[in-house]
């Protein structure tokens, strides 16, 4: 079985990818959560993803769901748990201390950082879920 890998923007991924011959989709219209400064807008707007991002993970019907950093995480925490699809949180930049944040490490099947720093700034009960992988892809 190849896995298939979604990817939502053309960058070095992509590059290594198509130079690795790794079969990828790109699709610029993934749907995510965008924040607000507003507490109760910014949970009303994520409420609103919920539905169209369960639908569509239920169309590609994955093994596992991999996102990076907090939006990402926050956008598919909820559906990953409704859905039972393990999620895995790559955390590439210092975690920002929020509820929904801590609770897609919460729900999460497993979590990467991308350094001890990174991992020094998540919440403690999510470090033994925690494993630090730092970039194995070198870019130039």
């Amino acid at each position: 079985m190849v896995p298939e890998v979604l990817i939502h923007k053309h960058g070095p991924l992509t590059e290594y990818f198509a130079e690795q011959n790794i079969p990828f989709n790109q699709r610029s219209n993934l749907i995510y959560w965008l924040p607000s400064e507003r507490w109760y807008l910014s949970g009303f707007r994520l409420l609103l993803t919920v539905f169209p991002i369960c639908i569509s993970l239920k169309r590609l019907n994955p093994n596992v769901v991999h996102v990076n950093d907090g939006r990402m995480a926050a956008s598919y925490a909820l559906p990953c748990y409704l859905l039972r699809i393990p999620l895995v949180v790559h955390q590439r930049t210092a975690f920002k201390q929020s509820k929904i944040n801590k609770f897609a490490l919460k729900v999460s099947a497993q979590c990467i950082a991308i350094s001890q720093f990174v991992f020094d700034t998540m919440p403690c009960n999510c470090r033994e879920n925690t494993q630090i992988i730092a970039n194995p892809v070198a870019f130039q």
